[in-house]
């Protein structure tokens, strides 16, 4: 039985041994990328692609679940350690800290805080009720009022 060895690999055959070395199954990648079991198994017995997976595998490169575990076993120490920076923090740092707490939670900062003031020419329409407006509305569209509702002439 002669072995498949491509003369080159194919970024689609790199995508195969990426999602080999991700713990996808043969059949997953197959459907993945719209191939056959059997073409991913061929380029995965390969000997370029045993050497890639090999050498990945002895340089620890890290599958997603892999790095997902890390960072769930670590987590807890460092949001203790976020939590410590904002109770013991001073000026610049606390802030910081709590801001990044903040952004872990989903919540983003406030950072300008804008206020309107009334205008003291509108004063007056607190004291009309919603009729009182919508009737002097109507009255200036209609032409029969030159006044607007805080009781200047309109232009």
């Amino acid at each position: 039985m002669a072995v498949f060895n491509p003369k080159r690999l194919r970024p689609i055959h790199f995508r195969m041994i990426r999602l080999h070395i991700e713990g996808e199954s043969n059949l997953e990648i197959a459907q993945q990328l719209n191939c056959s079991e059997q073409i991913v198994s061929n380029i995965l017995n390969c000997a370029e692609a045993k050497k890639l997976i090999s050498d990945a595998i002895a340089h620890n490169i890290n599958t997603i679940v892999e790095v997902q575990d890390s960072i769930q076993l670590h987590a807890p120490v460092a949001l203790g350690k976020l939590i410590e920076d904002v109770e013991k923090g001073v000026g610049r740092t606390r802030q910081n800290a709590a801001i990044t707490l903040l952004e872990m939670a989903g919540h983003s900062a406030v950072k300008r805080v804008a206020f309107e003031r009334a205008d003291p020419r509108l004063s007056r329409l607190k004291e009309l009720t919603p009729e009182q407006i919508r009737e002097h509305l109507i009255n200036v569209a209609a032409g029969k009022d030159d006044t607007g509702p805080d009781g200047n002439l309109l232009n």
